[in-house]
């Protein structure tokens, strides 16, 4: 087991699919937040949610629930600075970062993602399919050390995850995408839960 923490960014709601916190939609008869809990388990040593929703909403998972604190409501980086502080209370120097809505996480993802940390840090994944490269910022492994530059992103009204990434050397670590399924693949719309049924259930 890589022995690092894990953030999962609960947050936010899912406004089309009827306003319903995304981490309670269910996924062949489980709720998001349970199939991502389950895939990184066994690659981190200790998980928490970043959520501002009232904490006994999620006392059924059993794990610590991180508000964002003074930088309420900005988005992902927000959620991510709170995850960095309790990664460092807990004297650990990097946490791995997921948001909720994807369902398909890599047995890999720990390990390539700190491999591919070596020089900064800092890495943040991206899927390839036919030369087309996406990326995604807010799944990473991120140094716990970039606190105080986060906050200051912060209060200059800086949200943008990517932006601040790239401005911070992530290294950018590609997974292919196979049989056709994006493995970052992420649940906005009804039809996106439709296509994830499909997959889990061909």
């Amino acid at each position: 087991m890589v022995q690092i923490s894990g953030l999962i960014l609960a947050g936010g709601q899912a406004r089309r699919m009827g306003g319903t916190e995304k981490a309670f939609i269910t996924l062949d008869g489980a709720p998001l937040l349970t199939h991502v809990i389950d895939a990184l388990r066994p690659q981190c040593g200790t998980l928490a949610i970043s959520s501002n929703s009232p904490p006994p909403l999620y006392e059924s998972f059993g794990l610590p629930v991180l508000a964002d604190g003074v930088h309420q409501q900005q988005g992902p980086l927000s959620g991510i600075l709170a995850g960095l502080e309790w990664a460092a209370r807990a004297g650990q120097s990097q946490m791995l970062c997921v948001p909720v809505d994807v369902p398909f996480i890599p047995d890999t993802l720990v390990a390539r993602l700190t491999d591919g940390a070596t020089n900064s840090g800092f890495s943040i994944a991206a899927s390839s399919q036919n030369e087309i490269l996406r990326h995604h910022p807010v799944i990473g492994v991120w140094p716990v050390h970039l606190r105080d530059e986060i906050r200051a992103a912060l209060a200059d009204g800086d949200r943008r995850v990517g932006q601040f990434a790239l401005r911070h050397n992530a290294t950018i670590v590609t997974f292919d995408v196979e049989g056709g399924i994006d493995p970052f693949f992420n649940i906005n719309t009804p039809q996106d839960r439709i296509d994830a049924e499909a997959v889990l259930k061909p």
